[in-house]
Order: structure tokens, then sequence, then C-alpha cells
């Protein structure tokens, strides 16, 4: 006999019922979440009370990739066992939505349901948690996110720790090849229970850039690596202590891609699901680990398995007017590479569209591109590379700065026409979060279209062409950029790379050297040095190493030597960084003080710079309120916070030394700003006057002209702070 629930909770269910047949009727929503958020109003308590009337199973799923696809495999797995199964599925996975969820399940006064599949939100599951005690929770992976949204890592992390300790009786199915997960459960009293890959399976020798930090959760040492599958997950230990990758219970044999297809064995279940990548080989790994916990059904999840649609609206393959077309979503560095290896996997020709948003839903930081490696998608199968969307221009500059060619697409409907008429008849299209399903009902509306009667281009007559580089003098302009395996949060390679570009174009030759924790740094032979951004934790250990060269750097300083240095950069070139009581201590370069602060400061950031005669843009993401005393800011804000939450200034300027807040990042967009510092650092090397020759800089001004616009716009800066007080 199915349990009851008393007549608040009862009241609570009917009354968001009811709001969700008024959305429907008005056709203004989807119904997914706000019935939630209705129910919780009237009881709080509406999602303990619901899940207490489940008899079976409850996993949960929570990770940075992969869960929505993990959480449909348990849902359907129990699917095929006949079974009613509550899922918060479409990206439904804060509180409301998995709320939404178990009334939808509810009928006549019974919660129609054996069992529960959720997917919950990292940043939710505190919230969750509380409510809902799930037997099983299952994280997939952890890595950068949505920075302005999620921040840090080590933020997510203690979201999760928290929330976990919050249900101390439900088991852990934990990736043991990603020290990030491993890392957080070590003080956690729960049962673990692992999985990984043993095999060198499907390893890419080139892709060697991790990009987060990897360091020992335990005595905080840099993490060394036997092999990594992707990105940061692989075998890790730690060099200075007994810290390793665990040993997984269960784990992935023989794994062989075909076509669209892979093969592989786990504890001795043969299974061919209809995908290639071994991302979705781990969510296949870590079901069967959850499933296993309570005996699992053999032949059910292979039928599960082999059955199942990986691609779940989130890659697709459409056939219109002759052409193949395939959608695939990317909504942060690790999957955008997984991606693009997926795209170049495809040796025929063909053309590709990247369209980029920076919609809430998307993250409006887009820095994170510059994390990314695209020069894999210039290759002699691609025919052209097109960007759209709100961002366009910005992944336009990441390309160029690639040296890339790059068109753009004025109107999407009309550029895929275009290319489907007259291109390679072969399109691939990476999307971020807002325009997929968009992107997905455009596609199956072209599919029902003629045409051949479109004859709109929908593609822009701006285009950036590259060109070859000419060297031209003996000059070679040194930049160490100092700590990128402990200070890259925020795309700071970027920077770099624009330092770079605009040197090489110039005909001057540039070294770029990488200034490791383990590395001698002999300071004063650099023309320029870079600091970027990092989280607290890994500002500690940078701020350790460089007081070691602290009066090296300061008579670097003096010598009029310049110094970029941003976010957790910024602050180490002063007295120090107060965390509550504790005080991290700086170079003293110069006579500024930070405190960290309550809420972050987020948001895009327009500056007015008197030494330039124009506008800074770019994205502030930082706890830290800076008093820079009497020194001159980089410029007064416009739009925006700055150092701090009063004084409208941004950043200092001391000598040839630019600390700012501004990510984005910086320099890209900023084109004026970093001819004005090579230009500095040109005369110093040669002890003259040099004039610099002027670059095309049209697609960095588009790309300007995009956040200019909005925020010189009062209606939409109304807008935003209405936004930002719901």
């Amino acid at each position: 006999m199915r349990k009851k629930i008393d007549l608040r909770a009862r009241f609570a269910i009917n009354f968001a019922k009811f709001s969700q047949k008024i959305i429907f009727k008005l056709h203004i929503g989807s119904g997914a979440t706000f019935p939630g958020f209705v129910a919780s109003i009237i009881d709080p308590n509406i999602l303990t009370k619901l899940s207490k009337l489940i008899p079976g199973e409850i996993i949960a799923t929570m990770g940075t990739n992969g869960k929505t696809t993990t959480n449909t495999l348990v849902a359907k797995y129990f699917e095929g066992l006949s079974k009613s199964v509550v899922i918060s599925d479409n990206g439904a996975n804060m509180t409301n939505g998995i709320i939404s969820a178990f009334i939808n399940k509810y009928h006549k006064g019974t919660l129609h349901a054996d069992c529960a599949s959720i997917e919950v939100d990292e940043l939710a599951s505190k919230k969750v948690f509380r409510l809902l005690k799930p037997d099983t929770i299952i994280i997939t992976n952890i890595s950068r996110d949505q920075l302005d949204r999620f921040g840090e890592i080590d933020i997510v992390i203690n979201h999760i720790k928290e929330a976990i300790k919050q249900t101390p009786n439900s088991t852990l199915v934990i990736n043991a090849d990603d020290s990030f997960s491993n890392g957080l459960i070590l003080d956690l009293p729960n049962k673990v229970v692992y999985y990984g890959v043993n095999d060198k399976t499907n390893i890419d020798e080139t892709d060697n850039f991790v990009n987060d930090t990897m360091l020992c959760p335990k005595c905080k040492s840099k993490l060394k690596y036997n092999l990594i599958h992707y990105s940061h997950i692989g075998d890790y230990y730690c060099p200075s202590c007994n810290y390793k990758r665990p040993t997984p219970k269960y784990t992935i044999k023989d794994f062989t891609k075909k076509d669209d297809k892979s093969t592989f064995v786990i504890n001795d279940l043969t299974l061919e699901p209809n995908t290639n990548t071994l991302y979705n080989a781990y969510n296949i790994l870590s079901v069967y680990t959850a499933l296993s916990l309570n005996n699992i059904n053999p032949t059910n999840f292979i039928n599960t398995i082999n059955s199942f649609d990986f691609k779940n609206k989130r890659e697709e393959v459409f056939s219109i007017n002759g052409s193949k077309i395939s959608l695939y979503l990317a909504k942060n560095p690790v999957s955008f590479k997984e991606k693009i290896k997926q795209v170049i996997s495809d040796k025929t020709n063909k053309d590709i569209v990247i369209n980029i948003n920076d919609t809430y839903q998307d993250g409006e930081d887009v820095s994170w591109l510059w994390d990314v490696d695209f020069e894999k998608l210039d290759n002699e199968f691609t025919n052209n590379i097109y960007c759209s969307g709100m961002r366009k221009y910005d992944m336009g500059l990441r390309l160029k700065y690639d040296n890339i060619n790059v068109s753009f697409i004025s109107n999407l409907k009309d550029g895929i026409t275009y290319l489907i008429n007259n291109g390679s008849k072969n399109i691939h299209i990476i999307v971020n979060y807002s325009g997929l399903y968009s992107t997905n009902n455009l596609l199956n509306e072209l599919s029902k279209e003629d045409l051949n009667n479109n004859t709109n281009k929908g593609i822009e007559d701006y285009k950036y062409t590259t060109t070859a580089i000419n060297i031209s003098t003996d000059i070679t302009i040194k930049i160490a950029h100092l700590l990128p395996d402990l200070l890259n949060l925020y795309g700071d390679r970027g920077n770099l790379q624009v330092l770079k570009y605009r040197l090489l174009r110039r005909g001057i030759n540039v070294q770029v050297d990488k200034i490791l924790l383990e590395d001698n740094f002999d300071v004063d032979s650099y023309d320029i040095i870079f600091i970027g951004g990092g989280s607290d934790k890994e500002q500690r250990i940078a701020n350790s190493y460089l007081l070691k060269y602290q009066n090296d750097i300061k008579k670097y300083v003096e010598d009029n030597k310049i110094i970029i240095a941003v976010c957790g950069g910024y602050q180490l070139l002063g007295n120090y960084y107060q965390i509550g009581s504790e005080k991290i201590e700086g170079l003293s370069l110069v006579d500024i003080t930070t405190k960290s602060g309550s809420p972050r400061i987020l948001g895009n950031v327009i500056i007015k710079n008197e030494l330039l005669g124009g506008e800074i843009i770019g994205y502030e993401n930082h706890a830290g309120r800076t008093d820079i005393n009497d020194y001159n800011p980089l410029g007064k804000v416009f739009y925006g916070t700055g150092n701090n939450d009063n004084s409208h200034y941004e950043g200092i300027i001391y000598k040839n030394i630019f600390g700012t807040y501004l990510h984005g990042p910086l320099l890209p967009k900023n084109p004026q700003l970093v001819d004005y510092i090579l230009k500095i650092a040109l005369d110093n090397k040669l002890n003259a006057n040099n004039a610099l020759i002027e670059l095309d800089d049209t697609l960095e001004e588009k790309a300007r002209e995009v956040i200019s616009k909005r925020y010189h716009d009062k209606k939409y800066i109304i807008k935003e702070k209405i936004k930002e007080k719901i």
C-alpha cells in the first residue's frame, strides 16, 4: 500500500498542478520549474515528504559534464524493468525543477513512482540534499564551468562537500580518475565506490593542456600524471605524500571505436553503445557502478546502453537538401575540446559554424574560449569557419589570434541555408547552451522547407583573412608568463597570445617563457612579466614562490620594466590580501591592500582611460576589495564596479606596472592598451622612441562595440539592474 502525505502537502501539490495548467493554457513556459516553486512556498518540506513516498532507490547525479546523460541512463534502466521513475530531466536540476518532477508523478492522492533518478545542479545541491536523502550519489567529474555563475572550482567543491555532509548515509559513486572528485570526499563519512579507466585508452598525446590547476588536496603539492585520458582526467599521484588515484572497483576494458559506435567491456559485460567517445564510456561506467550496489540486471543494462540515444538533442545529425549537418553542444573548455575531437575525426571536407551567446544560461564571461585549443580545426579538411551568435566577434577574435581565417553569419537561418546550398554539403555546428534548442528547432524547420528559393546570403561581407608573418628585425622581446600552472583561471593565456601576435605582425621576434613552480626565475632578463589570476589556494602557493624573488622584482619595477597583473596577480602586487583574519603577504611593489568581501563582484566593465583617450572593456569576477591609496588607477569606471564598492576606479598604474581586475581576457578587445605597453617594451629595449606599425583592428572594434553599445544604452542597463534584483 502506498504511503500518504499530510493535508498541507496535498494542498501544495494541488495548487502547483493548477499553476502548471495555467502555464500550459497561456503558453508562457514549459512548466518544468514553476510548479515546484509554488509548492515549496506553501510547504517548504514538500520535497522531503514526496521523496519519502518512494519505495525503491533514489539515485542522484552531479558533475560538471555528463550529468544529464548519466541521469537519463539511470532512468532508462529502471524503465526497462517496468518501473515508474521520477526523473528531473531536460536540465531541470535546481530545487524547484526537482520538486516539479515529483509532483508530475503525483495523482489522486498517490505518488505513482517506484524509484527516482535525480539530476542535481552543483550549486543547488546544499538545498536539495537538506530535503532529499538519496541512496546513491554519482559524481561524474568536476572542472571549471561558467566562472561567473559557479565561481572557482574550490567554491564548487566546497558546495558539493557541504551538501553531502547533510546525507551521510548516501553511498558515493566517484570517478577515481578525477582528482577533484576524489579529493572532495577525503574527510566525509560516506561509503565510497570508485570507477575509472585503467587502460591507455583513447589517449591524445597532443592534448596536453590541462586547464585546471591540479594540486594535491592533502599537501597542496603539484600532482603528476602517469597518463591523461582527457583534460585533467587520468592516473595522477602526489610526489610529496601518499595521495594518488584510488584503485577503481569497476573499470572499462578493450575500448575500441568503430565509426559512430564503440565496443568495450565492463565486468564481463560486452557493450556496443551508439557513441564513440570516451567521456560517454565514463558516464556508462558510472551508471553501472551505481546500479551494481543493488543487484544489477545484466541483460536489462546491456539493452539500455545499446539502445540509448546518446545524442539526446545535444548531438544531432540532420540531412537537409543533400547536406549532412551535425549539431553539438559545448558549454565549457573540457566539453568544447571533446567536441573539437569529434569534428576533426571527420576526415572529409567540411564547413564549421561556432555559435556563441552570453545569456545567463551560457555565462556572461566568455574568457573561457581562450582555454580551448581551436588550432586543430584549421586543417586540410576545413573549407571555412563561420562565427555566429551574440558574441560572434569575440569568437572571431579567438580564431584570429590563432591565425585562422574566419567569416561571420548575420542571420543564422539564412546563413545555414546558404551553406546548405553553396557549401561543402557537410556542416558541423557547435553551440553553447542558449543556442542549442533554438538551433535544433531551426534545423528541423529547414528540413521541411524548400530552400532553393531562399536567396538571402546571411553571411557578412566582412571576414578576417590571415596573412604570412615576416620577421624583419633581430630584436626579440622576452615575456615571462609567471606560474601558468597555478595562475591560469580566466583565459589568461589569451593575453599572452595577443602580445605575441601583435609583435610578430610587426616583424618583431618574441619569446614567451612559462615560469613554472619548479623553475628558477631570472627576473631581469625579461622585458614584460605577466601574472594571471588564480583561486585563493593557488595564490598562497604562488606568493610563496614570488617572495623568493621579491627584491629582484622590486628592482625590475624601479628600472621601469613592465608588469601586467590580472586579478589574483594584481592582488599579489600589494602589501597583503586579507581573507577573514588571515593575511596573505604580498610583494609590496606598491602600497596597496586587498580584503576579501561579499558578495563577489561580477559583470561586464567599461572604464575610461585618460592615458589612452578611450575606453577599456573587460569582465570582472572577484571577491577582493582593493584600496590603491593615491596611485593612479587604470581608469574611471563607467559601468561596473572596479577596485572596490565605493571608489569608482579600476586597476592601478605605477611606473610600468599595470594591475587590473579585468578579464575577458583583458588584452584581445583592448588593442590600444596592448600597443601602449608594447611601445614601452620596445623603447626600453632600444633606448629610443619607437613608432609602432599600425595593425588592422576592425575585428577588435566589432567585439568592443557589442559590449560598448549595450552599456551605453540606458534601457539595457535598467533591464540588467532589474535582473540583478530578481
